[in-house]
């Protein structure tokens, strides 16, 4: 690709009921082109394959989660091999550049800052404990340390509720995902299409094929 490309990304995390029993998740991603001066809206829900790997769903997990499957996504789809997706040459060059808001500064913080340290800490915070939401983190680092991917991501601090668009757009999505899961049955369609202020929004329970991806992804990248 002869020009680097940039790819706005806002993410949210919502936890109705953060810490109580019966509390549910949802993940929220608003992805925006400048270029084009278009966008779409992803809903997740915090389902079942989420639990197992990463406990119950709470606002900072839902918040992380948000910015980890984006950078998942983009991983996966580079490491794929279509033209279009690769995020930078074999020199290193960078074809696309993502820049992620969060209103989480837990999330922004714990990219640009905490996780070299929890790492090379043993993963224990200040107080040589092991730090929150652990297994998240490994996974984030898993993907950033491949290739050149920390150079394809920065992440950005948004203020909520402020009257960003991007930030309301995947607000919204995260709030609807999280009600989404409440109320999903197995034998309900994986996904739904609701009308949202940014257009139509996709609410979903990832595919088991996609989890497996997933997880597949993690488990080459870090061994």
């Amino acid at each position: 690709m002869d020009n680097e490309k940039t790819i706005e990304i806002y993410t949210d995390g919502a936890c109705p009921n953060n810490g109580q029993e019966g509390a549910t998740g949802g993940m929220g991603i608003h992805i925006w082109l400048p270029d084009k001066q278009i966008g779409r809206t992803l809903g997740l829900a915090y389902d079942n394959n989420f639990v197992e790997r990463y406990g119950e769903p709470t606002n900072q997990k839902c918040e992380l989660l948000a910015a980890l499957f984006t950078v998942a996504g983009a991983c996966i789809n580079h490491r794929d091999g279509a033209e279009k997706d690769q995020l930078y040459d074999e020199d290193g060059t960078l074809n696309i550049r993502f820049l992620i808001y969060s209103d989480s500064k837990y999330v922004v913080d714990g990219a640009n800052t905490w996780l070299p340290n929890w790492k090379r800490n043993g993963w224990k915070n200040s107080k040589k404990q092991p730090i929150a939401n652990l297994q998240m983190w490994k996974d984030l680092d898993t993907l950033l340390s491949f290739g050149h991917l920390r150079g394809v991501f920065s992440f950005y601090h948004v203020a909520g509720h402020s009257g960003n668009p991007g930030n309301d757009a995947a607000d919204e999505a995260a709030r609807e995902a999280s009600n989404f899961a409440r109320h999903a049955k197995s034998d309900e369609p994986h996904a739904v299409y609701l009308n949202a202020r940014a257009g139509t929004l996709m609410i979903e329970r990832q595919m088991q094929h996609d989890w497996e991806k997933f997880v597949t992804t993690l488990e080459e990248l870090s061994a």
